[in-house]
């Protein structure tokens, strides 16, 4: 039984609740982390940065992999921060 399990139940064990959905944290989805979409214009792509076991240090990093695109002549049109599993780490075309 992992920590949030347990607080879980914990929890419910206080308050009396029974049959209530357990919180599922983002660490325990396999297969997905936290990355960055950038999407650029002039080239037109998707680049997917990562992945970085945390949103805080994905976006400390943010600014290096904007400025090397710039560097290459590339437009910024949209940046996120994602906890997704990407399929693809570099797409023709602006999604």
């Amino acid at each position: 039984m992992n920590i949030f399990q347990w607080i879980w139940d914990f929890i419910n064990s206080v308050l009396g609740i029974s049959g209530a959905k357990p919180w599922t944290p983002l660490i325990d989805q396999p297969g997905k982390a936290w990355w960055i979409k950038v999407i650029t214009h002039r080239p037109d792509y998707t680049y997917y940065f990562g992945p970085f076991e945390s949103r805080t240090m994905a976006e400390e990093r943010r600014s290096g992999f904007i400025e090397d695109l710039q560097a290459e002549g590339a437009g910024i049109a949209r940046v996120n921060t994602l906890f997704c599993k990407p399929s693809k780490l570099t797409l023709e075309g602006m999604r």
